[in-house]
């Protein structure tokens, strides 16, 4: 709260020397770097050094030889579609790029940030889709992440939300002149983690947006997303494609040498390519064994409450609420398929333990669970430690069983 106090303290002193915001920011050399700090949650002591990171650092993505983005190749189809309304004078003022986690969103939308903001694009991968060149001016600025028409937005701090103060920063930014392209181009990732006041304050630019304003958000979990901002936003559904091509990019990265390996990371990926990476590290194969163990224990009652929670104490409450999340839909659907056909349908990387846990909840019980922990992964406050969190909500689901046994034993 601290560092957004003095960001926030400064954007006040700037517009109070000058009425008109716009102007004061064009005086001030730099000042478009220091707002895309400040919106991105990048803010120092001094804020005249503050300089936003290049999209790949950013990203964590490998970039291409120019320092820029690289289009995923699964997605090239959906390049080319958005690219030719650009050229029909029909791309949208605000575009919701959604998926599965890690099918390439934010690669994607870095690559189409890149590639409206380029003086020159050319055809650089040789599937008809033109691209940041690399080589002119905006791309020198943007692969250093000085161009003053870009602005990345997206989660900080240790609850990994998006904030208000950020959101209205961004938002004055946006209504700046655009340069040479007479474009702003503005990316919030993983925009399903605004609170909701932010996404209330969002709501105005998406009414009334700027002239030559773009906006481009990304969202993993749609229904996350307030009503209001979905409906305000030309969605865009990014699908892995054929396996095959995600198949032969993975094969590409360092650490995955064999097409055996690549097809089980895809597999038990749900084929989105850039989480099958994240799954390949040896520390996230540890974290996924270690949360499958903590799973089975709950569910099973094989250890008490407390042991449970404190095997989990070196993990991210994120990452634990993010796939006990995934793991309660999904075997929801396990349930499902089981009464109607008796085949558990679920993906074999993660069939032994979820078909061992479907029948243990009703399907309904699977929804609301699912349902509860996606609330918690909304949790805003960094006030709530992780293990009481934890405790709370592994206490719930041992009631839910407990209840579920013992309406079966009177129905007997």
């Amino acid at each position: 709260m601290r560092r957004w106090r003095r960001c926030t303290t400064a954007w006040a002193r700037t517009t109070t020397r000058c009425p008109d915001r716009a102007t004061a920011l064009r005086r001030s050399p730099g000042s478009a770097e220091r707002l895309l700090a400040m919106a991105g949650g990048r803010s120092s002591d001094n804020a005249a050094e503050a300089r936003p990171l290049p999209f790949n650092d950013a990203f964590g993505m490998p970039p291409r030889a120019s320092g820029l983005a690289a289009l995923p190749p699964w997605l090239v189809d959906d390049a080319r579609r958005l690219l030719q309304r650009e050229l029909d004078d029909r791309f949208p003022h605000a575009l919701l790029l959604t998926g599965v986690d890690g099918v390439g969103k934010r690669a994607f939308a870095a690559w189409l940030a890149e590639a409206l903001l380029c003086l020159e694009r050319v055809d650089a991968g040789g599937a008809d889709v033109l691209g940041a060149c690399g080589q002119c001016a905006a791309c020198h600025q943007l692969a250093a992440g000085t161009h003053p028409d870009l602005a990345l937005l997206a989660p900080e701090g240790r609850s990994e939300t998006i904030r208000i103060d950020a959101v209205r920063v961004l938002m004055e930014w946006l209504q700046l002149t655009p340069g040479a392209q007479s474009r702003r181009v503005a990316l919030v990732t993983a925009a399903d983690r605004m609170n909701r006041n932010a996404a209330n304050s969002l709501l105005k630019t998406l009414e009334e947006p700027a002239e030559g304003a773009v906006l481009i958000l990304t969202a993993s979990q749609l229904g996350r997303l307030p009503a209001t901002v979905r409906s305000r936003c030309q969605r865009m559904l990014l699908r892995p494609g054929e396996g095959r091509v995600a198949r032969d990019w993975l094969l590409a990265q360092p650490g995955i040498d064999e097409a055996a390996l690549a097809e089980h990371l895809l597999e038990a990926c749900a084929d989105a390519p850039f989480a099958a990476i994240r799954r390949s590290a040896r520390d996230a194969l540890a974290n996924f064994s270690l949360l499958q163990e903590a799973w089975l224990d709950l569910f099973l009652h094989r250890r008490s409450i407390g042991r449970i929670v404190s095997a989990l104490t070196d993990l991210p409450r994120e990452e634990i609420l993010r796939q006990f999340a995934a793991w309660s839909a999904q075997a929801a659907r396990v349930s499902l398929l089981q009464e109607q056909s008796g085949a558990s349908g679920a993906n074999p990387a993660v069939d032994s333990f979820l078909a061992e846990t479907a029948p243990i909840l009703e399907i309904e019980h699977w929804f609301s669970l699912h349902q509860q922990i996606l609330e918690l992964h909304r949790t805003d406050s960094v006030s709530f430690r992780t293990q009481t969190v934890l405790e709370g909500l592994f206490a719930d689901i041992r009631s839910g069983i407990q209840t579920r046994q013992a309406s079966r034993q009177a129905a007997t």
